[in-house]
């Protein structure tokens, strides 16, 4: 059977207990690898899809993982030693990932990797990849001979250069830290690659072939904590290793092997890029490794369940491990993780908006997070971007801005909970008209300037007073008299996505003719934005004005936008317009006239009010989607009323 996801690589496949991710854009564009899953100690099939999303998405190679599965219902299972399906694909790769321990393959599935291993083609074994193999049932297979207890070491010492010969730290107790091997710094594998640690412990090697050349030495701590210091009675190990053997064809075959590599390990950046790398300079294309190659995780934050036998995921399909499908949000966004967002800050640079946020809630913001966008209103979510350090509880707001030398390095500089440089002094004065831009008593916080958006600043602010969301930008005026206030920003017009077909009607038989409703209740999942006219306001707001825009809770119930030509009040209200209680009063200190046009928009309990483009109002309502116009049925009241919905 094939199963096809669309994801953010393009497409992904399962097919027969393997995972495909079709590539990117990127360097590896033509350049097939395959990862080989079949160990049962260190979540491997829960790292080798993490590496073969970043390998596709990020950079451009097609990748394919194999998993241990269980041959009863399909599923993956670590523990599952005999049975890896689709070992056949091997024949079209360049390069095989093995992370592998004491399988004992059956020989029509085994041929397959002894024949890439033939084929000369690059190898990069991970961690307990040095005990592979280990036949206890069938010695006679034509592959008995792979086993690493065999007395040379079976074909991990004929391939790495070294098999199994035992924990060196204490396992479980003593973590590890890379130590960049000093001689061989400048190798492209190294590149970007400083700060590695892992809580697995440091692997024992006794010998190593003259054609091995150590990239990083494993160091052991006293502790599973990254700072904890070194245990000064062990010595420090090879860890992280190359070897170019020359076939008697005169072929060189590139191999890595890194004895480091559980998944929780590779929740290091840096060992991630060192993987990444390896890659790289595996199939040749060490030019191209960049100076610091992006590993960002791919389509969601990843977190990676703790080694030990017995301790994976159960239940799960190779289709399980598929990129997820990309949510795109229009105009109001909150993360994955809903309403863990706190004082946005957006940058434009090269055709994309990008929006950093506090992540986490209340006291405990556990990290800087990014969403991107490429119109600044359909935002996608794209993850952790800054985790704090160990002991770190409260992460604060910050800024971006290009580096002075941005036109060499393309580096880009971030503060975060402390200010640099100098400070502008005050004293600040409010202005004279429209003090407050939003209005007293809406549902925002932080508004703050996004400074270098195309075609002028611009605000960004988000809602509080329930799930927090991101808000649509605002455009920015400032008048003659230096009044500043808030308009419709013309690209939020795509929100205007689908046009929904409605009309006024009586509104039922538990209100009376006033307001007339829209005919369909709004879908509030989405992003809804009405528009038209409304005529013969009068000229101030006092309580219990005319017209207005009615929210229905249901039975006659709702709350009320009350408009007038220098004011807009929100209110609690039945529908034949009784009981009314005005919570809220919005003025811009500036008149419109008689006819103005409006704008409503709305998603969940979120609304957002323009008159004449002006910000009015914005707030948390109650509402069940069933929206209605006072006043509508007076001559010259709401006219040509247009109702679309965002994607």
């Amino acid at each position: 059977m094939l199963l096809v996801f669309f994801g953010l690589s393009g497409i992904s496949f399962a097919r027969e207990g393997t995972i495909t991710y079709e590539p990117g854009d990127g360097a590896g564009q033509g350049k097939h690898i395959v990862f080989v899953c079949g160990e049962w100690e260190y979540r491997c099939e829960e790292s080798l899809p993490m590496l073969a999303k970043i390998l596709s998405k990020r950079h451009g190679f097609k990748c394919t993982v194999l998993f241990s599965i269980n041959p009863e219902d399909g599923t993956v299972e670590p523990s599952v030693k005999n049975n890896i399906p689709g070992m056949s694909v091997l024949e079209s790769a360049d390069m095989m990932v093995v992370f592998a321990m004491d399988l004992e393959l059956p020989d029509e599935q085994m041929k397959y990797f002894a024949r890439f291993l033939e084929t000369g083609k690059p190898v990069f074994g991970i961690r307990c990849s040095l005990l592979s193999f280990r036949y206890n049932k069938n010695k006679n297979s034509l592959y008995a001979h792979f086993d690493f207890r065999n007395k040379d070491g079976g074909y991990a010492t004929s391939l790495f250069g070294e098999s199994w010969k035992g924990h060196y730290g204490s396992h479980g107790k003593e973590s590890t830290r890379g130590l960049r091997a000093g001689m061989n710094e400048k190798h492209p594998i190294l590149r970007g690659v400083h700060d590695v640690w892992g809580p697995t412990d440091v692997y024992r090697i006794t010998k190593l072939p003259p054609d091995a050349e150590v990239l990083m030495y494993g160091q052991v701590l006293t502790g599973m904590n990254p700072d904890d210091p070194p245990n000064l009675q062990k010595s420090i190990m090879p860890m992280v290793w190359t070897r170019r053997i020359k076939r008697d064809s005169g072929q060189v075959s590139r191999v890595v092997m890194s004895t480091i590599g559980a998944a929780q390990d590779m929740e290091s950046e840096d060992l991630r890029r060192l993987y990444v790398n390896s890659i790289f300079w595996a199939v040749g294309l060490e030019s191209g490794i960049p100076e610091k190659a992006d590993v960002s995780y791919v389509g969601e934050d990843w977190k990676a369940s703790p080694f030990g036998g017995g301790k994976f995921k159960k239940g799960l399909k190779p289709e399980d491990f598929a990129v997820k499908a990309e949510i795109v949000q229009a105009g109001f966004f909150t993360p994955a993780r809903a309403g863990k967002i706190w004082d946005t800050w957006i940058y434009y640079h090269d055709g994309k908006y990008y929006m950093y946020y506090l992540a986490g809630s209340g006291g405990h913001w556990d990290g800087h997070e990014l969403a991107t966008s490429e119109d600044g209103v359909h935002w996608k979510e794209q993850g952790v971007m800054i985790k704090p350090r160990a002991g770190v509880t409260w992460m604060g707001t910050g800024h971006i801005w290009k580096s002075p030398d941005f036109a060499k390095t393309h580096q880009w500089v971030m503060n975060y909970s402390e200010w640099f440089g100098d400070k502008p002094q005050g004293p600040f004065l409010g202005q004279k008209k429209n003090h407050n831009v939003f209005g007293k008593g809406c549902n925002i916080y932080f508004p703050r300037f996004f400074h270098n958006a195309p075609g002028g600043p611009l605000v960004n602010h988000f809602y509080t007073g329930g799930t927090v969301f991101a808000a649509p930008l605002k455009a920015i005026e400032i008048d003659r008299e230096g009044v500043l206030r808030l308009k419709w920003w013309k690209n939020n017009n795509r929100l205007k996505a689908k046009p929904v077909k409605t009309r006024l009607v009586a509104a039922g038989a538990a209100y009376p003719s006033s307001p007339r409703m829209l005919d369909k209740k709004l879908d509030l999942s989405r992003t809804n934005v009405i528009e038209g006219t409304v005529g013969e306001l009068p000229l101030r707001a006092p309580d219990g004005g005319k017209y207005g825009i009615f929210f229905d809770h249901g039975n006659g119930q709702g709350q009320c936008l009350l408009l007038a030509r220098d004011a807009v009040q929100f209110g609690e209200i039945k529908a034949d317009g009784g009981n009314l209680k005005i919570q809220q009063t919005s003025s811009r200190d500036m008149e419109f006239g008689p006819t103005v046009t409006f704008r409503l928009v709305i998603k969940l309990d979120m609304m957002e009010l323009y008159i004449n483009d002006y910000l009015m109002n914005l707030k948390r309502v109650k509402c069940n989607g069933q929206v209605g116009f006072m006043g509508a049925d007076d001559e010259g009241a709401f006219k040509n009323i247009k109702v679309w919905q965002s994607n």
